[in-house]
């Protein structure tokens, strides 16, 4: 009869005692191993995905607290362990702080840099004339061929000629423009600036490069007759 009463009161111990947790070591900290991104540099126009894993001790359930510590916004669900983040219009260093909260009301924190860029300036090619060459006036006309390098087309807004600081031309929407330049009647040396404007991925902003190049114009001289 003890035996049966020791046992019983044994087991109701037992379950007490798992009742109220006294088994496990309650009270701890979640642990975050890693936080990371898909990309850790992004245009403004970008979202970035950054994941978070972390485990508890006890086998607590988690959740995920996401806080974008210097703006932004988040398109996906706060409280999963992955959220996809879209920068604001400002290049630069942007921090996403992800909390971990387990059922113990404990918590970790850690946190990720992201860079924010904007769109690559331009570089601006004046593939003809070259630079010092010789052009007859008689020639009448000379085209001027420029092109912008490292950027596509599409994000091309303008490009525009000067002579001497005179324009004598412009494109729009094309990074790969021919201008023609009236050369009859001048002579000496002449100065050609191609300006190339892009589209920022800024609304309402824009990146601009030019180049510089110098010619001579000979003169036709008329021979006077006996």
């Amino acid at each position: 009869m003890k035996r049966f009463l020791l046992s019983t009161l044994f087991f109701i111990l037992f379950l007490g005692c798992d009742n109220l947790n006294l088994g496990k070591d309650s009270g701890q900290k979640p642990i975050i191993d890693r936080i990371f991104a898909d990309r850790t540099t992004i245009l403004v126009s970008d979202t970035a995905t950054i994941y978070v894993e972390a485990r508890d001790l006890n086998e607590e359930s988690l959740d995920y607290i996401w806080t974008a510590l210097d703006g932004g916004t988040f398109v996906t669900i706060n409280g999963l362990d992955l959220i996809r983040w879209k920068p604001p219009l400002t290049p630069g260093f942007y921090t996403i702080r992800c909390r971990v909260n387990n059922e113990s009301k404990e918590s970790a924190t850690k946190e990720l840099d992201i860079q924010v860029s904007n769109v690559t300036n331009p570089i601006v090619q004046i593939l003809s004339p070259a630079n010092d060459d010789f052009i007859p006036s008689s020639n009448g006309t000379v085209a001027i061929h420029a092109r912008v390098a490292n950027v596509t087309s599409g994000l091309v807004d303008s490009m525009k000629c000067f002579v001497d600081n005179s324009s004598i031309g412009k494109v729009t929407n094309n990074g790969d423009a021919t201008f023609d330049w009236a050369v009859t009647g001048l002579n000496g040396v002449k100065s050609i600036k191609v300006q190339a404007w892009t589209r920022a991925l800024i609304p309402n902003t824009t990146t601009t490069d030019s180049t510089k190049i110098s010619v001579s114009i000979e003169g036709t001289v008329s021979k006077r007759r006996p």
